[in-house]
């Protein structure tokens, strides 16, 4: 009940942000301590954004699709597009399996592997982010991308036990 409450909560946040395109005016304490108006904006108004506004704009009016899908700038994101596509349907798959179960230990099972599809679909976009960067001659990017994979993927040894006192007042 907590979480359905919490989920309707956010829901409600994120309707109402998106509900009001227009920037706000909000008041502002100076120095002096008059209110001065301030114009909030979504997106900062600087000239990089206003040219991307325009362009993706053109496509969607443009593009003639029905979903209202942008096309795909990086010749990635459709690969990317149906790792994540995959990882959720599996995630959809094991978050109803934990809905309805009741033993624990089977419930720490269908976390870990939540946690472990996760991890993998991160790890097959990282590993095809490096294949694209060796294939435009990105050696850099790279071996950067490969370090990072290395890094989450290496097991860590386990940490030395470390000697404290007892709290105080403790009872032994």
């Amino acid at each position: 009940m907590k979480k359905f409450l919490i989920t309707m909560m956010l829901l409600v946040a994120v309707s109402a942000l998106a509900a009001d395109p227009q920037p706000t005016q909000n008041s502002k304490s100076n120095a002096a301590g008059t209110n001065e108006p301030v114009e909030v904006r979504g997106v900062p108004n600087i000239s990089v954004n206003q040219a991307e506004i325009k362009k993706y704009g053109a496509e969607e009016k443009s593009g003639g699709n029905d979903i209202g899908i942008h096309p795909a700038s990086n010749p990635l994101m459709p690969e990317i597009n149906r790792i994540q596509d995959q990882a959720t349907a599996r995630l959809v798959d094991l978050n109803s399996q934990l809905q309805n179960q009741s033993n624990d230990a089977r419930s720490l099972e269908l976390i870990r592997e939540m946690e472990s599809v996760k991890q993998e679909a991160e790890l097959d976009i990282m590993r095809l982010q490096a294949r694209a960067a060796l294939a435009r001659g990105d050696q850099e990017t790279a071996t950067q991308i490969n370090n990072a994979i290395e890094e989450m993927t290496t097991p860590r040894p386990p940490r030395q036990a470390i000697e404290r006192p007892a709290p105080a007042g403790a009872r032994n």
